[in-house]
């Protein structure tokens, strides 16, 4: 028994200690608040498909108000725009579908690589609780575009869903 008896003090220290103390610590990229407008901003950016893409997802928390933005880069030059209401599908590994609705008009911006000509995007919208809720249930596992008659779909890997579904776990935390 006297030999047990480290491992069981260990058990019960263990046991006494707070949930919250053992809880994983939410690691977002903006966790602030705005100096000018008070709100408190708290928001995590993911890679979402293959290098390649160099695509990310944004979600974001202000207040009690959520939003998403999509970092999109094409490695060719488009020179047409993603208009309002076009949408943007996540598909979860429970099954459901989330549509993200786009905000507004996005140009698009060239640029110019070493070697090459690219294409930037960076639409956006805003989310319910329930969407944010949805994420945080089920990582993704794939992203469809439905912009300009363009409809690529995104292969999202299990680290990278995995890495979204905590960044809306922690932006449903208060």
């Amino acid at each position: 028994m006297k030999k047990f008896l480290p491992y069981i003090v260990a058990g019960l220290a263990c046991l006494s200690m707070p949930a919250k103390s053992m809880a994983q610590k939410c690691d977002l990229d903006v966790d602030k608040v705005d100096a000018f407008s008070n709100e408190h901003i708290r928001s995590g950016t993911n890679p979402v498909g293959s290098k390649k893409f160099k695509w990310k997802l944004t979600l974001q928390r202000t207040n009690d108000k959520y939003s998403w933005a999509l970092y999109i880069v094409y490695g060719v030059v488009v020179d047409k725009s993603i208009k309002k209401g076009e949408t943007v599908k996540l598909k979860l590994e429970n099954g459901k579908i989330i549509e993200l609705v786009i905000d507004d008009n996005y140009l698009p911006v060239a640029g110019v690589g070493t070697t090459n000509v690219y294409t930037v995007f960076q639409p956006k919208g805003a989310l319910t609780e329930a969407t944010i809720k949805d994420l945080a249930e089920s990582p993704i596992t794939n992203l469809q575009t439905n912009l300009f008659g363009y409809s690529p779909e995104i292969e999202i890997s299990s680290k990278q869903g995995e890495a979204i579904e905590e960044t809306a776990k922690c932006l449903l935390k208060p």
